[in-house]
């Protein structure tokens, strides 16, 4: 399973979206946060894996907390194992490293170049401006991403996505 959220984040690199360091949504300092990067609405799937995110600038997907610690946990563990050679064990570190300064990220789409979000055949589906269609694609195991979240969450994320763009209008 920790193998799969390796590859998802690994995809994550691959796609379109602009990718920037996650603000932390559960205990946020407001104060260092601007009034834009604030989230409007947050959901996860269901399996807890992955955090949909709006705010008013973007709509942003991610990781979730529990499941970085989960990753982090592993590669602590990982890092304290030696091989007997420094060089070896220094080479593993930085790779460790990066993967997880990789897996801290989030992909970020302005909620500017988002069309609409709808719920449709038990998914959710982001049409972008330019008539792509955001996170198409995307699979975390065996599952769609965008087929693992609650049809309510995903409502409630799309009718805030859609009063933010009214209020834009």
């Amino acid at each position: 399973m920790k193998l799969l959220k390796l590859i998802f984040a690994s995809s994550l690199l691959l796609l379109g979206a602009a990718c920037s360091e996650r603000p932390d949504v559960e205990s946020p300092d407001w104060d260092s946060v601007s009034e834009s990067e604030r989230p409007v609405s947050v959901i996860e799937n269901e399996s807890g894996e992955i955090t949909l995110l709006l705010t008013a600038n973007h709509v942003a997907m991610r990781l979730s907390e529990e499941t970085l610690e989960e990753i982090s946990e592993d590669l602590d563990e990982a890092r304290e194992e030696t091989s007997g050679s420094k060089f070896a064990d220094m080479i593993k570190n930085t790779v460790l490293d990066k993967v997880e300064n990789m897996l801290n990220k989030q992909l970020n789409y302005p909620t500017e170049n988002i069309e609409r979000i709808t719920w449709e055949d038990g998914r959710m589906v982001f049409a972008m401006e330019d008539g792509g269609e955001a996170w198409d694609g995307l699979w975390v195991g065996d599952e769609s991403v965008l087929e693992s979240f609650s049809e309510d969450d995903a409502i409630e994320f799309i009718q805030a996505f859609e009063e933010l763009k009214a209020s834009r209008q």
